[in-house]
Order: C-alpha cells, then structure tokens, then sequence
C-alpha cells in the first residue's frame, strides 16, 4: 500500500514490513521508522495533538512525528522512531529473566530512576501520561537501564484528554487524573520491578482471590501484615527504603506525593534560599550563578542540565 508522508515524501510499506496488529490499527517498519496506520481513519488523532506532543521532544519518548495520509490525502496514521533493541519491561518482573541478564537491586533501581525522571519531563511539558501501565514502556536491551515511553498518543496534552487507562494501575482514590495519579500508575510499576508482583497481588483473608480494585479501594496491600505473597515474589526488604516507606504510605495509608529522590541526591535551590547553611540533614552547595531565574534542572545521560528564561546549559556550555 502507498501512502504519503506529510512533508516528506511517499512510502510503500507492505506485509515485509508488518510488525504487529491491535485494536486500533497495523504497525509497519522501515529502517528507523515506526508506521502506525488506524483501521478506522476516523480514530485519527488530531494533527493539532500530535503538535501537543511535539513538546516531548526526548530521546526515551517515542511520540507520534509526521503524519500519514492515503491516497486521497485523509490522515490515517503518523510515524514514530524505531528503537529495535529493546525489551518489554514486564519482563525485568520475573526472577528467572533478571538472574539470566545479570540484574541486581542497583540496576532495579537505576531503569525505576530513570522512568521518574522521564515522567518528571513530561509532567514539565505539561502533559499526563494517564496510563502508565507496564506494557507502555521498553528497555534497552543492552544496557537495561534505559526506558523508551510508548503510547505517547493516548497521553493528555492541555487541550485533549486521555483516551485510555488499565485498571491495574487507576488510582480508586481520584476522580480526576493529575501529576499524583500518574505517580500512584508509577508506583504500582516501579513496585512490580522491585519485588516482582502487584502491589495489591497475594491473598488477604477478607478479600476474593484477584479481587485488586476492593483491596485499592481499602488500602490493603503487599505492605499488610495478613496478606500471603507468593512464592515467586522477591522480599520487601530488597526495595530501597526511600522507596519503600512510599510505597507504604500510599498503598496502605492512602497518602498521595511525589516519589522520593535517592539518598544523596542534589535537588536545585531558588537563590532567595542560598543564605541556608548545610547541617546535619542538608548538605548544600552552590553549584552555579546565573544572571536569569532558573526553570528546572536535570542530568540525562551523565550531564548536568539547567534550564534559564533564554538557554539550556549543558555541562556548563549554554
């Protein structure tokens, strides 16, 4: 089938070139592009979405680029990068897949790390990700730290809502989806990487076998004393303890916040606060001046990143 590629061209993609089929429509791949053709035209995202998402502009976020149209100049679909070395996250859940690559607790937490501080972009960009469950995210299959974000069409931007969410990670406590709603998804993901099973899996003497939303709803989880793990789930112990007590908190007390920064982790300071001395709880530091306020501040990929009114500085060059 030929289709033209808005801006750049037309392209011929054939069952060669098939990868997978869902609900919603056909994959296809060519080289380092990804094609996603809708069965039904008019299940099309807007082009005015895909500009939304535009703002995601990260390596590890695979969001839909240019648009696909057919013969008669309908938009069918858009195209996305290729990232073929991967490995689907649900994976890293299971013993048997992390003893064969050689993944410990520090790998464990490093790709949890690094799936927040991408949620952390997207949350900048103002965007939701809404369902954030654990088939939406791949690995790097060589590193197996690195997360590539999928389904980015599906995320809500300022003007257009989410259009999906699995219940295994809706947060039965919200009405509304919010930043804290894709951190309860988060959580339940990140929980599941560390100790292997659902944060509301195992049995509890009051609740039906699988009855998951009953037991969201009454803050019972892995964290309860009567609740029976399985075998094939890892100890709690092997969950960081920054983490851990989160996790308590908002499986078992229904607390909802922000995920914690790891132990020893440099957190930006508005300047009005820099009269602040180091103690025995902070050590603060003034890492750098700059003439205009400060916007955010990140590291990606081993560089330090700080965003001004007017510049991006990396590693000390705007």
């Amino acid at each position: 089938m030929k289709y033209h590629i808005r801006g750049k061209g037309s392209i011929t993609l054939s069952r060669n070139d098939f990868i997978a089929r869902g609900g919603e429509g056909e994959i296809f791949g060519k080289k380092d592009t990804i094609y996603k053709i809708y069965l039904d035209a008019t299940r099309m995202i807007p082009d005015a979405k895909i500009g939304e998402l535009s703002v995601l502009d990260r390596f590890n976020i695979l969001r839909p680029k240019e648009v696909i149209l057919n013969g008669r100049d309908t938009p069918v679909g858009f195209t996305m990068d290729w990232i073929r070395e991967t490995v689907p996250l649900c994976r890293f859940f299971t013993s048997d897949f992390r003893h064969q690559r050689g993944i410990d607790d520090g790998k464990t937490l490093a790709l949890v790390e690094n799936i927040k501080e991408t949620i952390l972009a997207i949350h900048r960009a103002g965007c939701l990700m809404v369902d954030g469950n654990e088939f939406n995210y791949l690995v790097d299959r060589n590193n197996l730290v690195t997360p590539y974000f999928i389904d980015v069409d599906s995320y809500q931007t300022p003007s257009y809502p989410a259009t999906a969410i699995m219940p295994s990670i809706r947060d039965r406590h919200s009405r509304a989806f919010s930043e804290l709603t894709d951190w309860f998804a988060f959580a339940v993901v990140a929980c599941q990487l560390f100790v292997g099973i659902h944060p509301f899996k195992g049995r509890h003497p009051d609740f039906k076998k699988n009855d998951i939303e009953s037991r969201m709803k009454a803050n019972v989880s892995i964290f309860n004393g009567e609740v029976k793990r399985p075998p094939a789930a890892r100890d709690l112990q092997s969950i960081p303890s920054h983490y851990r007590t989160w996790f308590h908190d908002l499986f078992e007390k229904g607390k909802r916040s922000l995920p914690p920064s790891a132990p020893g982790a440099m957190v930006a300071v508005p300047g009005g606060h820099l009269g602040t001395v180091s103690s025995e709880q902070f050590d603060i530091q003034q890492i750098a001046v700059f003439a205009e306020p400060v916007q955010w501040h990140d590291f990606q990929l081993g560089k330090r990143l700080i965003r001004t009114d007017t510049a991006i500085h990396v590693a000390g060059r705007a």
